[in-house]
């Protein structure tokens, strides 16, 4: 019995932070001082996101093809030493491997600085991305009377229209592209 006070005080809250809903045409729009947002959506599926990060995505993929190219040589290369070990002195063979190994740790050193370059590309465009938008987000906020975003991911339960994040992405899309346009407008690239 506790539990449903529970629940009923929590959709009471809830409706009370939603306010009065109000009719903005043929959508209802809800009046509400907090709207969520999904910011990986935002990111994801508009144009300028997806032009931000276009680069990025090739790097990665371009990287993932360059590791697996170098562990089939190095997978060779240990194959190849441990053939050869009965062929050669203990020290002789203990040299070589030291020298693989070392080189195996280097190569892994460089192939982990371009990981973590690309990661910090991405915050980078996706640091630019928040910038650029900055303008369309507060206009949301303006419109539907509302003073924060939250991300669905730090909400426990609420109502689906204070979620704004389609709406979002077209306005940001409308911003950024015109229909047809698409190519002719390129995005500031991340530094």
């Amino acid at each position: 019995m506790r539990g449903w006070r529970l629940w009923r005080a929590v959709a009471l809250a809830l409706c009370l932070l939603a306010g009065t809903g109000t009719v903005a045409g043929a959508q209802e729009r809800i009046q509400s001082s907090i709207l969520v947002i999904e910011q990986d959506r935002l990111f994801l599926e508009t144009w300028l996101g997806a032009q931000l990060i276009e680069d990025v995505d090739a790097q990665s993929r371009a990287l993932a093809l360059e590791n697996r190219e170098i562990e089939r040589t190095l997978i060779e290369e240990e194959q190849a030493l441990t053939t050869s070990r009965p062929t050669m002195t203990p020290e002789a063979f203990r040299e070589a491997a030291d020298a693989f190994d070392a080189r195996v740790n280097r190569i892994r050193s460089a192939q982990d600085a371009k990981s973590q370059a690309l990661i910090e590309q991405r915050e980078q465009a996706r640091a630019q991305f928040l910038e650029l938008v900055l303008p369309i987000l507060g206009g949301l906020l303006s419109d539907y009377g509302a003073y924060v975003f939250l991300d669905p991911r730090q909400v426990f339960l609420s109502d689906d229209r204070i979620n704004v994040t389609d709406e979002a992405i077209s306005r940001i899309d409308a911003t950024f592209t015109e229909p047809g346009e698409a190519e002719a407008q390129t995005p500031p690239t991340p530094e």
